[in-house]
């Protein structure tokens, strides 16, 4: 398409400049005038048309990136990262926590949101990211200080890896709570770099 809309400019050009050298008289110099607004009309068209195309690949290229999510070791003692290309639907906190609610892609990984949770919502303001989820985040839990405090870590250390969120804060059906089962909620969280296995 690109070389048809210049072929077609660089013709009317050069029919232009022959028009111009075949006749003087008025109807020439008309015809020669003519050539050249639609020659001009039609490279504003193309470049129009090719930075609007531009524009679109630009904006389909900043839906898609890379995140870093963090699952569970075997033994529920350190978070694993696991990167993937996804494309951003929504907020890029929902996108993230539904990726790391699908679980990991390695087999040796283990997921850390309890079957049944659902995002009620999340928003990030001054840097605090605040998750707010249903009862099953509490009710399903699988038991044991371990899990919990890596399920907590997870999602913390996997949300604190967007450059704008500092610390997370949970809620349970819209409220805060003192503490999950055994880790505290009360406060916002911030990352634990310790618990990350490299």
């Amino acid at each position: 398409m690109k070389k048809v809309c210049i072929a077609a400019v660089i013709s009317l050009m050069v029919l232009s400049g022959c028009n111009n050298s075949k006749s003087s008289n008025e109807n020439g110099n008309l015809e020669e005038k003519a050539l050249k607004t639609l020659a001009a009309d039609s490279l504003e068209t193309y470049v129009a048309g090719n930075s609007e195309s531009n524009e679109n690949e630009e904006t389909i290229e900043e839906t898609i990136r890379d995140i870093t999510l963090y699952f569970s070791d075997y033994q529920a003692e350190y978070t694993v990262a696991e990167t993937r290309k996804v494309e951003i639907k929504g907020s890029v906190e929902e996108t993230v926590f539904e990726e790391l609610k699908k679980g990991p892609e390695n087999k040796e990984l283990y997921g850390v949101i309890p079957e049944g949770t659902r995002l009620l919502s999340i928003q990030t303001e001054d840097g605090v990211c605040t998750v707010d989820l249903s009862e099953e985040f509490v009710s399903n839990q699988p038991g044991g200080t371990a899990a919990e405090t890596i399920s907590i870590n997870s999602i913390v250390n996997t949300l604190t890896e967007l450059e704008h969120i500092d610390s997370v804060q949970f809620r349970i059906e819209g409220n805060v709570r003192e503490v999950l089962i055994h880790h505290a909620l009360d406060r916002p969280i911030k990352r634990n770099e310790n618990v990350i296995k490299n």
